[in-house]
């Protein structure tokens, strides 16, 4: 299980470049889809999102930023499927 601040749109580079916005996890945030895929291509399978925040955590130039925990597994598969659950 991981938990991490995802946004709902790709951060801008000129917020990417803030180094104010690097302490609070939103210059390097992937978006929620972007997140999930990565996981993915790393290997990981059975993900699926345990938690995700309803309300922002934060927003930046109108962007969202909440907080989304998923159990992922790697390894031997056993009876769980390789698709992303949502």
């Amino acid at each position: 299980m991981i938990s991490d601040i995802v946004s709902d749109e790709v951060v801008p580079e000129e917020l990417q470049n803030d180094p104010e916005l690097w302490s609070g996890c939103i210059s390097g945030a992937l978006t929620e889809e972007g997140f999930l895929v990565a996981f993915e291509k790393a290997g990981f399978y059975g993900i699926q999102i345990l938690k995700r925040d309803v309300r922002p955590w934060r927003m930046v130039e109108g962007i969202e930023f909440r907080s989304v925990t998923i159990e992922a597994f790697k390894g031997k598969r056993a009876n769980v499927s390789n698709a992303i659950r949502r």
